[in-house]
């Protein structure tokens, strides 16, 4: 039971938020774009204004020893808000599921290569856009 627990509840909560943000009529398909060093890349935001999301990611490298994935969403007229940190696998494929309080209306995704720990402001590279540049 305990291996069960391990191994499998994470993933299993993860499926069944997944479901419950596609059964919701509220519920947007954003696509994402490659951009900057990853052109390549492509990915897929689901986002509810509730503030709950969860972003799939494809075809985009490991960061760098140092760097990390940050995602951020965009408002309208307000700063970029940071919402958490992409990992990816070694056939560069990746997730994360989002649970924030929105405020305003979210116009734009984006994820951004950024030195370790940064979370107030992007700074570094626009790597997947929910926009084409």
């Amino acid at each position: 039971g305990a291996y069960y627990r391990f191994q499998y509840e994470p993933r299993h909560s993860i499926y069944a938020s997944v479901i419950d943000l596609l059964r919701d009529p509220n519920t947007r398909d954003y696509s994402l774009y490659g951009a900057g060093p990853t052109p390549q890349a492509k990915g897929r935001f689901l986002w509810n204004e509730s503030g709950e999301g969860h972003i799939f990611v494809t075809n985009l490298p490991s960061a760098p020893a140092g760097k990390m994935y940050a995602v951020w969403t965009i408002a309208q007229s307000s700063a970029p808000r940071y919402v958490g940190t992409i990992t990816t696998d070694t056939v560069g494929q990746g997730g994360l599921h989002i649970n924030t309080t929105s405020g305003s209306k979210v116009e734009t995704f984006a994820v951004t290569l950024e030195p370790d720990g940064t979370t107030t402001a992007p700074t570094g590279p626009v790597v997947l856009a929910s926009k084409q540049s």
